[in-house]
């Protein structure tokens, strides 16, 4: 039975070992650093029109399919939930990007005031992530969550 196992972990082991990771297509530096930048800017302005209750600065970042399932009154009732289980936001900040072959995520900390039932405040930090993919050079948004 051990020579089977041991049989078995060679092979897997050894199966792999002659493999070869795609090739991707890298861009120039400044190409891939401006869409990075321009990425962040979309991550900053999504957790603005949370914060400012604006569906209307959310807008520009939606896709057509997101913004056929969220509508304007989903939006003002996902930000009043929001505001009931976490508060304000007070502060955000970008933390990375993880990189992936056709979308990139990106992880920010988000931090939330509120009162408690005492009148003291409570803050809590959840993380914020946004999916990105590129069309045509530029980035666009596939999806945002708090989590």
């Amino acid at each position: 039975m051990k020579k089977v196992l041991f049989a078995l972990t060679a092979a897997c082991c050894l199966a792999g070992a002659g493999c070869k990771t795609a090739d991707v297509e890298t861009k120039p530096a400044s190409e891939a650093k401006k869409l990075a930048l321009a990425e962040r800017a979309i991550g900053a302005d999504i957790i603005e029109a949370f914060r400012q209750d604006s569906y209307e600065k959310l807008q520009p970042y939606l896709s057509p399919e997101i913004k056929d399932q969220f509508s304007e009154t989903q939006f003002a009732d996902k930000t009043a939930e929001i505001r009931r289980g976490l508060g304000e936001i007070s502060e955000y900040h970008y933390l990375t990007a993880l990189e992936a072959p056709v979308f990139k995520s990106q992880i920010w900390k988000v931090t939330f005031v509120r009162k408690n039932r005492d009148g003291s405040e409570v803050t809590q930090q959840v993380l914020f992530r946004l999916v990105t993919g590129e069309l045509d050079g530029k980035p666009v948004t596939v999806g945002f969550w708090f989590i």
